[in-house]
């Protein structure tokens, strides 16, 4: 994406054809720019895209705003060259991930763009695609719909309502629906977007593929499994098509479904998939391949939460080796290994072969993805169940805050991992007795669950134990009975 992006800019820099002056303009000689403006500005944009290109990017901007200057004086503030500079400098502040200062930079261009082209002229498409891109990375998703919206109504009249053109903008206007929980509008857009690609496109294309996705994706959102799983299926069988039934990247489809199916506790189905990209895998990168040990830790994370401890601890172990021999004993995937097998150890009552896990996996997490990153998050959250186990209720709390904080920071208030977390820190006020801060934590994190993944999954099974153990601290025995019943039947896959 990176090589692609820097090609397209070597293109606009280079590349641009300047518009001519319109025929009605009587001066319109005197305003062509000689060879000698031509060239200074040629010159200074290609001194900022191999700036741009060697990852120089303070140079690069550096140089972007010299060659701004330039062609304002050489050329008039309104000149298309004024546009293509400020759409160098808005993907140079992309690259130096600078979002805010590219707002302004776009716009302009865009106002330069209207007034050399026509408010009308399909050339202004890409400065709304990338005003949409911008808005939505600052997470203003009505301004970044408006852009959009405009460049769909601007395909449509250059285009027609049924091109293929349009998949692009249809798909983008649905994702910043969804994000707006504006779920309606988003199934008409991909509804639409869907029956141009049927009737438009080859029928196994991966445009075709990622609209169906696009589709299951929302209705899984909702919650609306059945329609969800006809779309998934349908996407998948383009794929086998397009990829081959044993491609590698195939995996990552397979992967998809198995979380699919975990979320509404389909076990055999999950089971069934999970071990499909192993032998995948397997098959075409070797048995000792990075990517193998990654499916082996999915594998194994399954059986962890069916509580098959003993087949999960010998897959976490085989995964463990791979990656230790393939990546060294320092790298960030063995540290989640180690502590995906230290969850396990603590899971099974073990906190003795949990703890020096914990301790070396932590220390890698923090020098190789840092100290606010969810991996650390999840490492810090074993490291408080041990301290729980062990009975040290202070240092429980404080590694169970420190998770809740970075886990809100990085996936935000409404994800499935905090959920987790609020239920870790809810089991533990529990554990203490203080049972008037636990409770408001496990509704918490059940809404949550209920907003996201629903209340068919292991995490929820999880849950509801935890829970039950509160309500049977109040004398609640009845409620305690019908939550612990609810997870036990969540486990079996009823």
């Amino acid at each position: 994406m990176k090589l692609l992006t820097r090609i397209i800019l070597i293109w606009l820099l280079i590349g641009f054809i300047v518009p001519i002056a319109r025929a009605d303009d009587k001066d319109s000689a005197k305003k062509q720019p000689t060879k000698k403006y031509e060239n200074r500005w040629e010159e200074l944009s290609a001194r900022t895209t191999l700036l741009y290109l060697n990852d120089k990017f303070p140079e690069a901007l550096k140089k972007s705003q010299e060659t701004l200057k330039e062609a304002e004086k050489l050329f008039g503030k309104d000149d298309a060259r004024v546009s293509v500079t400020l759409n160098t400098m808005a993907e140079i502040y992309r690259m130096i991930a600078q979002p805010k200062k590219i707002v302004p930079l776009l716009e302009r261009a865009l106002s330069i763009d209207e007034k050399v082209l026509g408010k009308e002229h399909r050339g202004l498409s890409t400065v709304l695609n990338n005003l949409t891109g911008v808005h939505k990375t600052l997470k203003q998703y009505e301004q970044a719909a408006r852009y959009c919206e405009r460049n769909l109504r601007l395909k449509e009249k250059n285009f027609g309502r049924d091109n293929p053109k349009l998949l692009a903008s249809l798909s983008n206007l649905a994702g910043l629906c969804r994000l707006q929980k504006k779920y309606n509008e988003a199934e008409r857009h991909l509804k639409r977007a869907l029956k141009i690609g049927e009737e438009k496109l080859k029928k196994n294309t991966p445009t075709l593929a990622r609209i169906l996705r696009n589709l299951a994706a929302l209705y899984r959102e909702q919650q609306k499994y059945d329609e969800a799983e006809k779309f998934y299926q349908r996407d998948l069988a383009i794929r086998k098509k397009i990829l081959g039934p044993d491609n590698p990247e195939l995996a990552a489809e397979l992967d998809m479904l198995a979380e699919f199916y975990l979320e509404q506790g389909k076990y055999e189905q999950v089971e069934l998939y999970f071990k499909k990209i192993l032998v995948i895998l397997e098959k075409k990168l070797g048995k000792d391949h990075p990517g193998v040990a990654t499916a082996l830790n999915n594998l194994a994370a399954y059986y962890d939460a069916r509580q098959k401890y003993g087949e999960a601890e010998r897959i976490y172990k085989q995964a463990l080796a791979i990656l230790e021999k393939k990546l060294g004993k320092k790298h960030p995937n063995v540290a989640s290994t180690l502590n995906n097998l230290a969850f396990l150890y603590l899971s099974r009552g073990e906190p003795k072969k949990a703890a020096p896990l914990i301790k070396r996996a932590i220390p890698i997490l923090e020098k190789t993805v840092g100290k606010d990153s969810p991996a650390l998050a999840a490492a810090l959250s074993n490291r408080g169940k041990l301290a729980k186990a062990q009975g040290n209720f202070k240092e429980a709390e404080k590694d169970f805050q420190t998770a809740l904080k970075i886990l809100k920071e990085k996936l935000g208030e409404k994800h499935p991992a905090v959920a987790k977390s609020l239920n870790y820190l809810a089991d533990l006020y529990t554990a203490q007795d203080k049972l008037d801060k636990a409770e408001p934590l496990f509704n918490k994190s059940l809404n949550i669950y209920k907003d996201t993944i629903g209340l068919n999954n292991h995490e929820v099974a999880l849950l509801f134990e935890n829970m039950a153990k509160l309500y049977r601290k109040t004398n609640d025995e009845d409620k305690a009975k019908k939550l612990e019943d609810r997870a036990k039947k969540i486990r079996e896959g009823k």
